[in-house]
C-alpha cells in the first residue's frame, strides 16, 4: 500500500497553481481586452469585477489537471487487466 502524499506536497502544488493561475488570469485579461472574443464580451465585465473568483477557478482547474495528468494514481485501476498465467484454461 502506497503512503498518502504529504501535506507539504499538496500545499506546494496548490501554491504553484495559484501563482500560475494569477499570472494566466492577468495576462489573459490584458490580451483579451485588446483582442475581443464574443465570450469575453459577454462574461468579461463580471470576471473583471470578481478577479479573486476567476483566479480561484483557474487555480482549481490547474490543480485538478495536475493531479490527474501529472501525478496518476498508483495501484490497480478499473482499466487494468491482469495478465493470465499460462495453463489457466480460460
Amino acid at each position: 500500500m502506497e503512503p498518502a502524499p504529504r501535506n507539504g506536497d499538496a500545499a506546494l502544488r496548490l501554491t504553484v497553481c495559484v501563482i500560475l493561475a494569477a499570472a494566466l488570469w492577468y495576462a489573459g485579461a490584458a490580451w483579451l481586452r485588446e483582442h475581443p472574443v464574443p465570450l469575453w464580451e459577454k462574461y468579461g465585465p463580471w470576471l473583471e469585477e470578481h478577479p479573486t473568483r476567476a483566479v480561484a477557478a483557474v487555480a482549481a482547474a490547474l490543480y485538478l489537471l495536475w493531479s490527474t495528468l501529472v501525478l496518476p494514481e498508483k495501484g490497480d485501476s478499473a482499466l487494468h487487466m491482469p495478465s493470465q498465467e499460462a495453463g489457466d484454461g480460460l
